[in-house]
């Protein structure tokens, strides 16, 4: 796992945020101390945390670990819960001797994420409203969509009825027309057979003359 790693050079530590959970690597460099006063000691963290002004400091031992020269300390949950201020105190022990200790101020930042949590009346009722809203916005784009295709239908059922009109204005027409050719022939007809009846007389006559009859 990857750590924010934090050397504790100063006097004061920004470990990270209230609740965090071994989140943070703080290394506190022995490597003086070890030289001034031997390697036959042990090292303990000291935690104090800021509860509130009607409650004692709790103080407890953090859990550590040692690599080479160094000390590490993984803050936990537990550590880092109190509040955004806490103690903590490098002790160096050499059989029931302390022959070092130093002081170091951790700041904790606030954080929402660590805050109790819960359902607010108000946020169903919000969600509610979303929903209802989101429901009647389908409705009107599916509403808008039925219009629009019935207006598209009656477009083409007008120029439907355009054309069948034209069709029929056109065989009306041509109806017309032929009435009119039938006529004419008729008419025509009438003449030639006019004719004929002229031809035929005057034939007639004709033949009468030459008989002498």
């Amino acid at each position: 796992m990857n750590y924010k790693e934090i050397n504790a050079e100063n006097g004061t530590i920004a470990i990270g945020y209230i609740g965090d959970n071994l989140a943070t690597k703080v290394i506190f460099d022995t490597s003086e101390i070890i030289e001034v006063y031997g390697t036959d000691g042990v090292f303990d963290l000291l935690v104090r945390q800021q509860t509130n002004r009607h409650c004692p400091p709790k103080v407890y031992p953090a859990t550590i670990e040692t690599d080479g020269n160094n000390v590490l300390w993984y803050p936990t949950a537990q550590d880092t819960s109190s509040g955004q201020y806490m103690d903590v105190e490098l002790v160096y022990t050499i059989g029931e001797q302390v022959v070092y200790n130093r002081m170091f101020r951790c700041v904790c930042k606030k954080s929402l994420a660590n805050e109790p949590r819960g359902n607010a009346p108000e946020f169903g009722w919000v969600t509610t409203v979303l929903a209802a809203a989101a429901d009647i916005r389908t409705s009107a784009e599916e509403a808008s969509a039925q219009a629009s295709a019935a207006a598209g239908s009656a477009t083409s059922a007008s120029e439907s009825a355009s054309n069948a009109s034209t069709s029929a204005s056109n065989a009306a027409s041509s109806a017309s027309n032929a009435a009119s050719s039938a006529s004419s022939a008729a008419q025509a007809a009438t003449r030639a057979e006019t004719a004929a009846d002229s031809v035929t007389m005057a034939t007639v006559a004709e033949t009468k003359t030459y008989l002498g009859i």
